[in-house]
């Protein structure tokens, strides 16, 4: 196995250097554009290329974070440009959470290593096997997994795994969150979490009751602490330990990497005495937790011990190991210096198997006291701001010489600036193209390019009415109300003898029967899954992860009935291009474009939710099951969130996948939006049903259909008008 990597969070240049020289072998941060933290300080390009130097000088690496989603023009115009300069200065490897960024950097910047972010939400070797076969070198996966998943990963793969190893846990899959972005317009896929999980809520039952919690923050879970984990994590197949941290003070963040390179060291030198000592463990309480820690999911069971859910803050003492930390990484130069009278001064300078010879002035003839090798060994050994330490340092002088001390002090820097230069040079590119290479979009399983204007034209075609139930008794309001041309079956259930005659049913009314994958495909559920799809013929399913892409792909289902949903983001034209030539032309358009913005997207294959309630969180923690007890024997059928507003959100456990989706309190309501919506021109649109009664889903159809309604404070318009930054 590969030597275990220490990756270490950097918000600034300082912070960046501080946790290089506590032992990270590795930084990964952000530069002034296309972060997840978008209120970190972060880095300008001068500062990019700053910290390549410094990480590379001493033999260690820079990971920028590309891991937004970003929107047609920011493709278009600005990544190239971005990326080039540090792509060039070496820059060892970005983080990407968007498809089409991903593809961009693989077919613009060869030998650049991607990594698939955790906001990719990978939980199985499908997603990860299908990110790698599209130039993913590394997975960060998802911090949900157990140590037997990621090991299944590691071994159907070979990738490099990335794990979290310390710092704040979202409630929600990374990547699968909308709540900021509905509550305020503060995108976490735009890198503007505002933290809803945080803030206090109260639970309801479907009659409006409260339900006792002894809690108020039902949401917020305890900070991450895995360091007893580290010889289990290796084992699994973990290759690089991630410590979160971006917004984080230096304090922190080299106070945390500096425990971890002991126990890491510790680990290697002797791993059958491994430990943690108690005065480790304090320190990293006093730097930081949030109600103690938790070790996350990577031992099951996991449920409400993990959450700090009577207090959210996150306390630590200020000051607390910063005495610890301090350390000089430089390499050290060694020197070796000739000097003669009338010859020029001749200066050797050597570090990491890298030499350099440089000259400088002549050599004067001493008048009086001739320079000593002692004298000159001194002034050589005064490196300064140089980036280096000095080495052995030897000397020989021929007769008496003498040399300014201006002289001395030019040539070591000229020195040490071409050693470094040398030592850097292997880790420099060549100059990237000019101009960037625009995806192809190619027709599923044939070399013929789609042509440009096929993306953008609105269709002058009615759209096909998709509708999407996740209760089997809606299927008769539905039917009696309209003939969708496809029904897509949502039931949190994968019962043969139902689905079947559901799809039979679907069918003899004149209507395509289409199956959702679970928002969360996990290992244990693949055996399920593939027996249903063996089972009973469907015309479409709707993908809802790269691991169910990637599952369903390798059963020989035919790519033209894949459909992505919202949650596998198609945020721009480029990223549409970059499934297509995987064959999936099929996607939904994204909750969080505004009209604008959704009618510069690819319209073919495109479709638009034009009603429903939106998922806002995808979550492994349970609301049922930490208290009302697990909803297969809880007495509660249905449970509300509600915020201090008054606000409620239904929770939909879906037990046989052991996730809960939490659904915004308001429907999406565009039906009454037609004329816009023609302009927007999608190939379909989708309403979709949870909890609505009978007569709601019917006259929900019957607005539809009429392209009328009556929009009111029961709905949202999300973010049709607004948008994300």
């Amino acid at each position: 196995m590969l030597k275990a990597e220490l990756l270490a969070p950097a918000g600034s240049l300082k912070i960046a250097k501080a946790v290089l020289d506590a032992g990270a072998d590795a930084v990964y941060l952000a530069g002034e554009a296309f972060g997840a933290r978008a209120y970190a300080a972060n880095l300008s390009q001068d500062e990019l290329a700053e910290i390549i130097d410094y990480a590379h000088l001493r033999g260690k690496k820079v990971h920028l974070t590309v891991n937004t989603l970003l929107k047609n023009r920011e493709l278009e115009e600005t990544l190239f440009s971005y990326i080039r300069p540090v792509y060039e200065h070496g820059l060892d490897a970005v983080i990407v959470q968007d498809f089409g960024v991903l593809s961009f950097l693989h077919r613009n910047f060869p030998g650049l290593s991607l990594h698939a972010s955790t906001q990719m939400s990978v939980t199985t070797q499908y997603g990860a096997a299908f990110l790698k076969e599209c130039g993913a070198e590394r997975i960060v996966t998802a911090r949900e997994l157990t140590l037997e998943e990621i090991r299944a990963i590691y071994d159907a793969t070979g990738m490099e795994i990335e794990c979290f190893i310390h710092g704040a846990l979202c409630y929600c899959y990374s990547g699968q969150c909308l709540m900021s972005s509905m509550f305020g317009g503060r995108s976490g896929n735009r890198g503007r979490c505002a933290q809803p999980c945080r803030l206090p809520y109260g639970l309801e039952d479907a009659r409006g009751n409260r339900i006792k919690m002894g809690a108020d923050y039902p949401l917020s879970p305890k900070d991450l602490c895995a360091i007893d984990l580290i010889p289990a994590l290796l084992e699994a197949g973990a290759y690089s330990f991630k410590i979160e941290g971006r917004m984080k003070q230096i304090e922190y963040a080299q106070g945390v990497t500096a425990v971890y390179r002991r126990y890491l060291d510790r680990y290697a030198q002797a791993p059958e005495d491994y430990h943690v000592d108690d005065t480790d463990r304090q320190l990293l309480l006093d730097l930081g937790n949030r109600s103690g820690f938790t070790k996350g999911y990577y031992q099951k069971p996991w449920g409400r011990q993990m959450l700090s859910d009577r207090d959210s803050s996150h306390t630590g003492q200020k000051g607390a190991g910063v005495a610890q930390t301090a350390s000089d990484t430089s390499p050290t130069a060694d020197m070796e210096a000739f000097l003669a009278p009338g010859e020029p001064l001749r200066l050797m300078a050597s570090a990491s198997g890298k030499t350099v010879t440089v000259t400088g002035d002549i050599v004067q003839e001493a008048a009086k006291q001739p320079l000593t090798k002692d004298d000159l060994a001194q002034r050589l050994a005064k490196t300064g701001d140089s980036g280096f330490r000095a080495g052995d340092i030897s000397v020989t002088i021929e007769g008496n010489c003498f040399l300014p001390v201006s002289a001395v002090n030019r040539i070591r820097r000229d020195a040490l600036a071409a050693l470094k230069e040398e030592l850097l040079s292997g880790t420099r590119r060549g100059q990237a193209p000019s101009h960037f290479k625009a995806g192809r979009c190619l027709a599923p399983f044939r070399g013929e390019a789609v042509k440009p204007e096929a993306l953008t034209r609105a269709s002058d075609a009615r759209p096909q009415l998709v509708v999407q139930i996740t209760k089997a008794d809606q299927l008769k309001a539905v039917l009696s109300e309209s003939r969708p041309d496809l029904v897509l079956l949502d039931l949190g259930i994968y019962e043969k003898v139902l689905l079947a005659g559901l799809a039979e049913e679907i069918r003899e009314s004149g209507s395509r029967a289409g199956l959702c994958l679970p928002y969360c495909l996990r290992e244990e559920g693949t055996e399920r899954i593939e027996a249903l799809i063996r089972a009973v013929a469907f015309d479409e399913y709707l993908v809802r992860s790269y691991d169910s892409l990637g599952f369903i792909a390798g059963l020989g289902i035919d790519r033209d009935q894949i459909r992505l949903d919202a949650g596998v983001y198609v945020f721009s034209k480029e990223t549409a291009a970059a499934f297509e030539q995987h064959g999936i032309c099929k996607y939904t358009m994204s909750y969080e474009l505004n009209k604008k913005e959704l009618n510069h997207q690819k319209k073919q294959g495109a479709m638009l939710s034009v009603y429903g309630r939106i998922p806002l969180m995808i979550s492994a923690q349970c609301v049922y099951r930490n208290y009302t007890g697990c909803k297969g024997d809880s007495k509660e059928s249905e449970v509300f969130l509600k915020d201090r507003f008054g606000n409620l959100f239904f929770v939909d456990a879906r037990c046989e996948d052991c996730y809960n989706i939490i659904y915004n309190n308001k429907p999406l309501y565009l039906t009454d939006k037609k004329d816009e919506l023609k302009r927007i021109g999608p190939a379909s649109v989708r309403v979709s049903f949870t909890i609505e009664s009978n007569r709601e889903i019917r006259q929900i159809l019957s607005d539809l259909e009429s392209g009328t309604g009556n929009f009111d404070d029961r709905y949202t318009r999300g973010h049709f008008n607004r948008g994300v930054e």
